[in-house]
């Protein structure tokens, strides 16, 4: 075994990815910092990894102007930033900027060069943007696999969805209290509300104030169509928070109608809240010692944006675009463990109130008969337990909506010389 040179042992150490790496090292050394023999790291060891670490992750601060208000012009200009220990105590989850091991390591990267200014050599550091070009060619990988390859025994898919989904019950979100995943139960559940288009000639108004919740409901396998979170012939309920909602996700003409109904829930139903994961942090700290930090941070930032992929509006007779968004669903409901039983996302019809959509998977709507239970003595019933729906309609809750009028919002760009004007000013801007 080598003779380590100013050891560093792993009691000094607070980041635990590292300090297990170091524990699980044969190399003992009587440390620098505290003087007893334990599991040591060499100082230039460290400090080089530390090195290459903050040369990923952060770059010097721009210059900026500091104006003197009373003198009425600039004084001087400074980096704009926080100083190298910050980032250092960061790296070794270290709070106190006194600490000696970040002065240890600071030390060794400012004389690396000695004589010639270097990167370690500015006043002020920021952190660098990294864009998850990674996980997007994944995600571009996995739609053009199920579009072009193989939906049925796609195993790589299924790889990508349990890499990206690893996880996702920690995440929470700040001064929202509960998870991503949560379960929604009865006693304080919103209201929720589904709606059909009985606009004629497909008037099924009198079906529905026949037999509401058998009409509301989901349609039985045999009549469900496809739709942004299941494939034909696979029934979910699609729901909504708000009545408004409802009725602007079916997309009626002026002079149609609507009718729409509530719904409760029977029992408590585990959900994944893809509004939320904006804003949503993971409780599990990622190590800048991990050799998967770049591609795990990737992943995080891509999760932030993916409710922009699950909520994107689909235009009519283009429902093919639903293949990727169906496939997580499938997923989400019958590969994920535990099982997720609902989604809720943002609806891309009325996005300007703020409308919420949710969908329960099959699970939640089934009544087919559950499959027998042994109990306590080993013995199977001979008669089929009957599934109870973790959904069912309110009494005296329908109302019929007649449109009076739709609101259109648009994004208008002027053609010029045959070319749309936003491609002019990217042409430009470009300098191509």
């Amino acid at each position: 075994m080598d003779e380590i040179i100013e050891p560093i042992c792993a009691g000094c150490i607070n980041e635990d990815f590292l300090r297990h790496r170091i524990m699980k090292s044969a190399n003992r050394a009587e440390c620098l910092n505290c003087g007893r023999e334990n599991p040591s790291i060499e100082m230039d060891t460290l400090a080089n990894e530390i090195a290459k670490i903050l040369i990923d992750t952060v770059e010097i601060g721009e210059l900026v102007d500091i104006w003197d208000m009373d003198r009425d012009r600039i004084s001087h200009t400074e980096q704009q930033g926080d100083p190298l220990s910050y980032f250092i105590g960061e790296i070794l989850r270290v709070e106190d900027d006194e600490d000696p091991i970040i002065g240890y390591v600071l030390e060794r990267l400012v004389n690396q060069s000695p004589g010639d200014e270097g990167f370690f050599d500015a006043e002020a550091y920021t952190r660098k943007t990294h864009l998850p070009f990674e996980v997007q060619e994944n995600w571009i990988e996995f739609r053009n696999g199920l579009m072009h390859k193989s939906r049925f025994f796609n195993h790589k898919a299924k790889e990508f969805l349990e890499w990206l989904f690893e996880g996702i019950d920690s995440y929470r979100v700040v001064g929202f209290g509960p998870g991503v995943v949560r379960m929604l139960n009865p006693v304080d559940c919103k209201p929720i509300y589904r709606a059909r288009d009985c606009t004629p000639p497909k008037d099924y108004s009198r079906d529905i104030l026949a037999n509401p919740s058998g009409q509301l409901a989901a349609p039985p396998k045999e009549l469900a169509p496809a739709g942004r979170m299941s494939p034909a012939r696979v029934p979910v309920f699609y729901g909504a928070f708000e009545r408004r909602t409802c009725i602007a996700e079916l997309r009626p003409p002026v002079g149609g109608k609507v009718i729409s109904g509530q719904f409760q829930l029977t029992r408590e139903i585990r959900v994944l809240d893809f509004t939320a994961l904006e804003d949503a942090y993971d409780r599990k700290i990622l190590s800048y010692f991990d050799p998967d930090y770049r591609r795990k941070m990737e992943r995080r930032q891509f999760l932030k944006s993916f409710h922009n992929i699950i909520s994107h509006p689909v235009v009519p007779d283009q429902e093919h675009e639903y293949l990727q968004t169906q496939v997580i669903a499938e997923y989400l409901a019958t590969q994920h463990v535990p099982p997720i039983e609902g989604v809720i996302f943002a609806s891309a019809q009325d996005k300007h109130e703020g409308g919420q959509n949710i969908v329960f998977f099959s699970q939640v709507i089934s009544t087919e008969p559950l499959p027998p239970v042994a109990d306590e003595n080993g013995w199977y019933s001979l008669e089929s337990t009957p599934a109870i729906p973790g959904i069912e309609f309110v009494p005296e809750s329908l109302v019929v909506h007649t449109i009076e009028q739709v609101m259109v919002k648009t994004k208008d760009t002027k053609v010029i010389d045959g070319q749309l004007e936003s491609d002019i000013n990217d042409f430009f801007e470009r300098d191509y």
